[in-house]
């Protein structure tokens, strides 16, 4: 069983959380569906397909022996970030999937879709922002101790079965995916690709393009992301209520 969160009596497994996000797209995709065509440039089958692909992908930087491991103990899980593996894997999953630019939209997304947290953890190394060499150390060194990078970059053996499920299941998609391990080469590449296209490359008007895109889905995903989050208990963070102000309580 792969964990989207675990802690003392309360549990909420990667499949239940990803229910759960889903059916909150359901319920405000419709709200955004307009701004989404004229920002994307898609139509609705695509939209609701990158989306969807984009939700189930998340957090699959929670499905290695590390993080699963850590919070099983309930330890706190330290230098590692979960999203920058995810950015990673679903570049990787998605890869034969969807065309570029969407295909790094989606991993730049992914990545920041923690950003405040993310962003504060660099701070406290005096950084003004996150360095392919940080990356890289969060992974290869995420905890104190020699052993645990190795899980840092090995994924739950249920990885495969799990995504060729949901894939199945929410996007009719039968994935070839067969990966246990991460590259961490591999990985540091891609993501600076990634980075490069949605933010540094091209003139203005393909830069604004390109951060409005991933504005715009970082906005979905982060409002299905605590939706999908509900159920875990505990205090809500007071982005909800101002979502439900917006949505006048209906979500």
């Amino acid at each position: 069983m792969i964990y989207a969160y675990k802690s003392i009596g309360n549990v909420q497994t990667y499949e239940e959380h990803i229910q759960e996000m889903l059916e909150c797209w359901e319920k405000i995709g419709k709200k955004y569906q307009k701004t989404l065509e004229r920002t994307l440039k898609l139509d609705v089958e695509k939209i609701d397909f990158l989306i969807k692909a984009m939700i189930i992908l998340h957090d699959s930087g929670k499905c290695t022996e590390f993080y699963q491991d850590v919070i099983s103990r309930n330890e706190a899980v330290e230098r590692y970030r979960h999203e920058i593996v995810s950015a990673y894997l679903a570049y990787e999953v998605l890869k034969g999937i969807i065309n570029e630019p969407y295909l790094s939209i989606i991993s730049a997304t992914i990545l920041l879709h923690h950003e405040p947290i993310l962003m504060g953890c660099v701070s406290t190394q005096r950084e003004r922002g996150i360095t392919l060499t940080d990356i890289r150390g969060r992974i290869e060194y995420p905890k104190t101790g020699y052993d645990v990078g190795v899980k840092a970059k090995t994924l739950h053996h249920e990885f495969n079965e799990c995504f060729k499920y949901l894939f199945y299941k929410h996007l009719s998609v039968k994935l070839n995916l067969d990966m246990d391990k991460i590259d961490l080469d591999s990985l540091i590449e891609t993501i600076g690709k990634v980075i490069a296209l949605t933010s540094l490359s091209g003139n203005d008007s393909w830069r604004q393009r390109m951060r409005s895109m991933v504005a715009l889905l970082l906005y979905i995903l982060v409002v299905c992301d605590y939706y999908g989050s509900k159920s875990r208990g505990g205090d809500e963070p007071r982005f909800v209520k101002e979502i439900e102000w917006e949505w006048g309580g209906n979500i």
